[in-house]
């Protein structure tokens, strides 16, 4: 083992090419600790790019705003009762770069009312009205219901919804129903 050190201000051969100063073990860990939030970044990125694919079918991804604005159109003074959902979390939503997005598939495009399926099974599941695990399940097609995604089967067939929430998320479901 070489334990020789480059003379001060020398990279080793093995240094990337724009590191100046050589410090030992401690300069390749400092290199490495800056990608870390990076990469989960990055990770968040694609798992809000999968969450707007899967979910557009059934409705897709608003902003918190822009749904105020939509079931308001719907149904006058309906985003008072839109943050009152929000605080009680009755809502699943998601904070993305700043912002709080509302998957659609929650609402009856008609009426704009709440489904009380999704809010009962995240409630009985126990689930954080932001679990990024619970909104990605969402979008993801079900291979038993025809690969519809589950907030297909919210929309179209709530009853299969909750089968399938119960056979992807245990046992509480079976204990609180």
């Amino acid at each position: 083992m070489n334990t020789r050190q480059p003379p001060a201000g020398q990279c080793p051969p093995s240094a990337p090419a724009d590191r100046r100063l050589w410090r030992g073990s401690s300069a390749r860990r400092a290199s490495q600790t800056p990608q870390e939030p990076f990469a989960r970044q990055f990770q968040a990125d694609l798992d809000f790019v999968a969450m707007l694919k899967g979910l557009r079918p059934s409705g897709g991804l608003m902003r918190f705003s822009e749904l105020a604005g939509w079931l308001d159109r719907r149904q006058p003074g309906a985003s008072r009762q839109l943050s009152q959902w929000s605080t009680r979390q009755d809502l699943c939503e998601l904070h993305w770069r700043g912002q709080l997005w509302v998957p659609v598939c929650q609402f009856d495009p008609a009426t704009g009312r709440l489904r009380a399926d999704l809010s009962r099974v995240m409630r009985a599941l126990r689930l954080n009205p932001g679990c990024v695990s619970f909104l990605l399940w969402l979008a993801r097609p079900q291979p038993r219901y025809d690969r519809l995604t589950a907030a297909e089967l919210l929309v179209s067939r709530p009853q299969d919804f909750e089968r399938a929430a119960l056979a992807d998320w245990g046992e509480p479901w079976a204990q609180a129903a």
